[in-house]
């Protein structure tokens, strides 16, 4: 006898709680993508990001502006004001979103992909893992956000959309020898951030 297939269940459970925390109103917007790669497409390996010295997100993460880290400080910041504000720094714009919080990165990426899914290990300190094809709830801390990820074409694309309508997108794809993740905060249709990271291989874990 096979065995009910919950996942749906849970899906329907998280999009009804992510619809109470925004809004009564509030309705899926995102779509996963397809639940497997194109054949040969294998993101799998160790990874180093080129330039890692100058990276605007390495900097960032430091800094506490993006990355679960960030959580306390967003809230913080948009308990005194409304939508998003501009960040303390630099001058250049940055804006304390609530999308930000599930924003990680690291100078050291490694990638294992499944039959299934696909684990990203950053700086051999934090994974993150997702199931090709996927649209769930995600959380951290009190900040929840819609998730949909799965591939498009050659890349294994991730959106996470917050309460705000922000929209964090990301896209992981090969580039010849190199591995490249574009990263884009989208607001009402308009790219507020982008940026592109290149990652080399390596060997091993070291």
């Amino acid at each position: 006898m096979r065995c009910p297939d919950y996942r749906f269940f849970f899906l329907a459970i998280s999009l009804a709680a992510l619809a109470s925390c925004a809004s009564p109103r509030y309705e899926p917007q995102l779509s996963p993508g397809a639940r497997a790669p194109a054949p040969g497409v294998d993101l799998s390996g160790y990874w180093s990001l080129q330039d890692a010295d100058t990276d605007p997100l390495i900097d960032y993460s430091q800094k506490g502006f993006i990355g679960p880290r960030s959580a306390e400080q967003v809230m913080r910041i948009r308990g005194r004001n409304s939508g998003a504000v501009r960040q303390r720094g630099d001058g250049r714009g940055e804006k304390a979103s609530l999308a930000q919080v599930f924003l990680e990165t690291g100078s050291r990426v490694k990638i294992t992909q499944t039959d299934e899914g696909m684990f990203i290990s950053f700086d051999r300190s934090i994974v993150e893992d997702y199931l090709f094809g996927e649209h769930r709830l995600a959380t951290v801390g009190p900040v929840a956000a819609e998730r949909a990820s799965g591939w498009q074409d050659d890349a294994y694309v991730i959106e996470t959309l917050d309460r705000d309508e922000v929209l964090l997108s990301e896209r992981w794809y090969l580039d010849g020898e190199t591995l490249k993740r574009d990263v884009r905060f989208i607001q009402e249709e308009e790219i507020i951030y982008s940026l592109t990271q290149v990652f080399d291989r390596r060997d091993g874990p070291d």
